[in-house]
């Protein structure tokens, strides 16, 4: 009857220690996922301010392309109008 008991007691002992591993394995899980999902944000936010800035940068030097572009057209206007 000891050596059932002490049996029993060992099963109970393993199946809970166990189950407290499988608890912390999920917990330990969700905080990566967890992580994973806050990293993944961050990478986000990173590339879409990049992408603004590329598109400011693109924009920024249209304006000056087109104010160049008008500038040569005048100064040829009034090159030919001296002429």
């Amino acid at each position: 009857m000891k050596n059932l008991f002490s049996i029993v007691t060992i099963i109970f002992l393993s199946i809970f220690f166990s189950c407290s591993n499988n608890e912390k394995s999920v917990i330990e899980s969700s905080n990566l996922n967890a992580l994973d999902s806050i990293k993944a944000i961050k990478e986000d936010s990173i590339l879409f301010e990049k992408r603004r800035i590329e598109d400011s940068i693109k924009l920024e030097f249209r304006k000056a392309f087109l104010k160049d572009s008008l500038e040569n057209d005048s100064i040829k206007k009034v090159e030919t109008a001296q002429y």
